[in-house]
């Protein structure tokens, strides 16, 4: 009666489990799962499913939701397991409309059925008299990083350069808001912005790294120029509803890459609007302070 849990398996077993409309059986012999609960007999050995339930779903969805790094997303998922409705349809209709999170649902649900189904498969083998087994290495593509999902980081597209420049404003004000500076009027915080983007040449595609979402969205991204021989990074930020994904993390990289193979020169950021957590994130990567400004 004993089997081999192959991927095949384990894919139709993750099917008839969350089939909640039919229950089915498991053929030993053939390895084919059978709609019903047939008689046994000599001939063929049948197996019940592993169980899942609704609850087991629900469960799977509240550590999901857990797990998130983003407010936003948590948030908005969290407050659909609350509704008492409709839960299981609008939980899946709000992961259509991100593709890169819904992605990462369906990865954690994986991981989580296949856990499900090992630990019932090692029970059977314990019944056949035979050690577990450990878990399953993963498919190919199973063990892509969060960013990696759908995202594609590359240079700027041209028709968004207008975009960009008006995000860069957006959040260099953004970053302002979370300093004391209470007293600072909304001209204030236009001359502080239009000083440190003076003297800028204008914006060309490869001076940005951006980091796009499936529909070619703008998630977060990287800017930077070449001035007196240096590459400064005059911008780099991440859309609040994709924050704690490392998105940052990944742009970072992706610069240090590109200086490196084109000049190795030095790279330089100004801190005058950034939180102190930020400036440690940089002290992190291998960057030294050099100073600071002040501002009265």
């Amino acid at each position: 009666m004993s089997f081999e849990l192959s991927p095949d398996l384990l894919n139709d077993l993750i099917f008839g489990m969350e089939n909640q409309q039919a229950q089915q059986v498991l053929d030993t012999k053939s390895l084919k799962l059978i709609e019903g609960r047939p008689e046994l007999s000599d001939d063929v050995n049948y197996l019940l499913l592993p169980e899942w339930t609704s609850a087991n779903g629900f469960e799977l969805m509240e550590s999901f939701v857990l797990g998130l790094h983003s407010p936003l997303l948590r948030e908005r998922l969290w407050s659909i397991l609350e509704s008492g409705r409709g839960v299981f349809k609008n939980f899946k209709a709000a992961l259509r409309e991100e593709p890169a999170l819904e992605q990462k649902w369906q990865r954690h649900k994986r991981l989580a059925m296949r856990s499900h189904i090992l630990g019932w498969y090692n029970e059977l083998r314990d019944y056949w008299g035979l050690l577990p087994i450990a878990a399953m290495e993963e498919e190919d593509g199973d063990t892509t990083e969060l960013v990696k999902w759908d995202f594609s980081i590359r240079s700027a597209d041209i028709e968004h350069i207008v975009s960009l420049t008006s995000l860069d404003k957006h959040y260099f004000q953004e970053n302002l808001r979370q300093l004391d500076l209470s007293d600072l009027s909304q001209d204030g915080a236009e001359q502080l912005f239009l000083y440190f983007r003076e003297g800028l040449a204008p914006p060309r595609p490869e001076q940005f790294i951006v980091c796009y979402t499936p529909d070619d969205e703008i998630a977060g991204f990287l800017w930077y120029q070449n001035r007196c021989g240096l590459n400064e990074i005059l911008q780099l930020a991440v859309a609040e509803a994709y924050r704690g994904l490392g998105i940052a993390k990944s742009l970072m990289e992706q610069f240090h890459k590109k200086i490196a193979a084109s000049t190795g020169q030095k790279i330089i950021v100004k801190l005058p609007s950034q939180p102190t957590w930020v400036a440690q994130s940089f002290e992190k990567q291998g960057f030294k302070s050099l100073g600071s400004i002040a501002l009265f």
